[in-house]
């Protein structure tokens, strides 16, 4: 069954984050994973949420989307330049 990690992003230092934007979707593709939404300044339909950028990417298994994220080498770089909150469902 597929798995979904789901992102919420506050960039704070925009250089430093489009470094990181190129070097990630590599690493996604290694495991066999695609993003499927990306998307600044969603609409709420409901409650007070208001992310700046959300991210959803399809794995193929929950097991899957974990090991991408084990060694996911460029973590130093996204925490320099974005706060995030990020659930694999």
């Amino acid at each position: 069954m597929s798995s979904f990690v789901i992102a919420e992003l506050k960039v704070f230092d925009k250089k430093t984050f489009l470094e990181y934007k190129k070097l990630v979707p590599k690493t996604i593709e290694a495991f066999n994973g695609k993003i499927i939404a990306s998307r600044r300044l969603g609409i709420a339909l409901e409650g007070n949420w208001n992310p700046e950028k959300i991210i959803i990417i399809e794995f193929p298994s929950l097991e899957i989307s974990q090991e991408w994220w084990s060694p996911l080498m460029y973590f130093k770089i996204r925490e320099k330049s974005a706060d995030t909150k990020i659930i694999v469902i």
